[in-house]
């Protein structure tokens, strides 16, 4: 079941309505039973396989918590991680694996035909695996308590807004509000029906139309001239934000309207100023994981140069990696640690001049060029993440200085752009949605306000209008069953 489909629109309410009608000691099992089902409904069998990383993670947790002895608590995470990430691997990265392997035997002269499982990706397996083990990591750490109760863990593991995309929550945020009441409060709902009412506009308004005009670009890449081809490397990054943006902002209202508070993914990442900061802005809750399992383990940047480098360029390798069993993923994820490692040096001198200039209209220009030139080096970086061969990466990468003499004649420069999406209704609804989209998270980023907790504080007529002006807008624009969400595949 995906959130962009009319069976959970019929889902949710149904799932509101019982949470709140029924008594308080059946209220987390209710969600627990809803939330098998909702991931049910896309492959029942594979169910089994959330709840034996549940068991698991829980099991190893509760032997950590009566285990005195070092050697066995190290000994009982290893096992944990290592049976958990095997279950990834076998599903995830076998195939890409033992292609590695022929590729390295053919290249010493040895013929190898390697068995091929080609499994069914198990939807959102990368998302809760890595939940699942953080929990365990926060109970060896000693950081958190181990849960007693394995109802109210497998509800951590498999709460149904977060379970297939994420955000990947935190053991200390999540799990003690299972353990609280939540009865019926109006504003919760009113407020998660607005994140997810500008949740579905992002996702179905925006991202599912300039899904349209990517995929047509991609398809027919050798036709376009440098500045569509810009243009639609650009609308790609506009795409996965709405996308996966939109999916968190329907995650989150849909668990506030339930009482629960999962923590923000997103936060204007195309308003940074720096690779460092987008990535403190964009899918907050996957770097901050590797932030604290990975980064910091491996000594963070409290080490030698050379060792923070390294740590840097591991960390996005493994982040490109956990996206998917391809290279053009680990290129992508290479592509941030380089800019990242690039940016220990120089960051700090620009941010020393950035500060002298504070309050001068110098100052004010540097900082729209460094969100200008930041915002550039993400989409080019997405290049690496939509392409599906390096083909593509190359072809991409030497052509988009080309063509740009079409701007000699106007009209003939629009008329390229149009068809980029193959329809004028398609470019204006994309035109028209992405400059709403940019107005909002402007105002968002001078008032450090989210757009939906301003509209609470409108009058109740403005308020309605905007909904309706919502509604009206996926109705009448919406693409619908053109995509499921990008990051279900991960």
């Amino acid at each position: 079941m995906v959130f962009n489909s009319l069976s959970f629109l019929i889902f949710f309410p149904i799932a509101v309505l019982g949470y709140y009608l029924l008594p308080q000691r059946f209220k987390n099992l209710w969600l627990l039973v809803l939330s098998y089902y909702f991931y049910m409904c896309w492959n029942a069998v594979y169910a089994l396989l959330i709840f034996f990383s549940t068991l698991s993670t829980w099991l190893c947790a509760h032997w950590m918590g009566k285990m005195q002895a070092e050697a066995g608590r190290k000994l009982a995470l290893g096992v944990n991680i290592g049976v958990n990430l095997g279950i990834l691997f076998l599903f995830k990265y076998y195939d890409m694996f033992m292609q590695l392997v022929v590729d390295g035997l053919a290249l010493a002269g040895i013929r190898y035909t390697a068995p091929v499982l080609s499994l069914l990706l198990p939807v959102g397996i990368s998302f809760y695996t890595f939940q699942a083990l953080g929990y365990s990591i926060d109970v060896y750490r000693g950081t958190v308590k181990h849960e007693k109760s394995f109802l109210d863990y497998m509800l951590f593991v498999s709460f149904f807004p977060q379970l297939v995309a994420g955000p990947i929550e935190r053991s200390a945020n999540l799990l003690p509000q299972f353990h609280k009441p939540h009865p019926f409060v109006y504003d919760n709902l009113a407020m998660g029906l607005r994140i997810m009412l500008w949740g579905f506009f992002k996702k179905v308004v925006i991202a599912d139309n300039i899904a349209l005009a990517v995929d047509r670009m991609y398809t027919y890449i050798e036709v376009f001239p440098g500045p569509v081809l810009l243009a639609g490397v650009i609308l790609f990054g506009v795409q996965i934000y709405c996308d996966f943006g939109g999916y968190s902002d329907i995650a989150m209202g849909a668990a506030k309207a339930l009482g629960f508070d999962l923590m923000e993914n997103f936060r204007r990442p195309y308003f940074s100023r720096s690779i460092r900061e987008f990535w403190r802005r964009w899918h907050i809750s996957l770097n901050t994981w590797f932030t604290d399992y990975v980064y910091i383990p491996l000594g963070g940047s409290r080490c030698s140069r050379a060792r923070h480098l390294f740590n840097l360029l591991f960390v996005f390798f493994l982040s490109g990696l956990w996206h998917g069993a391809s290279w053009t993923y680990v290129c992508w994820g290479l592509y941030h640690g380089l800019w990242l490692c690039l940016e220990t040096v120089t960051l700090p001198r620009v941010e020393a001049l950035q500060n002298r200039l504070n309050g001068t209209a110098a100052g004010r220009l540097l900082a729209v060029c460094r969100v200008a030139g930041t915002f550039l080096a993400a989409n080019l970086g997405w290049i690496f993440f939509r392409s599906d061969y390096f083909t593509q990466v190359s072809y991409l990468f030497t052509h988009l200085h080309r063509g740009w003499g079409i701007f000699a004649d106007p009209l003939g420069a629009a008329a390229a752009f149009a068809s980029l999406a193959d329809s004028t209704r398609i470019s204006l609804i994309i035109l028209v949605s992405v400059l709403v989209l940019f107005a909002a998270e402007l105002l968002e980023e001078v008032r450090h306000k989210r757009v939906y907790a301003m509209a609470q504080q409108l009058s109740l007529p403005v308020q309605w209008c905007v909904y309706y002006l919502l509604l009206f807008g996926i109705a009448l624009f919406g693409a619908f069953g053109q995509s499921s969400f990008i990051y279900f595949q991960f």
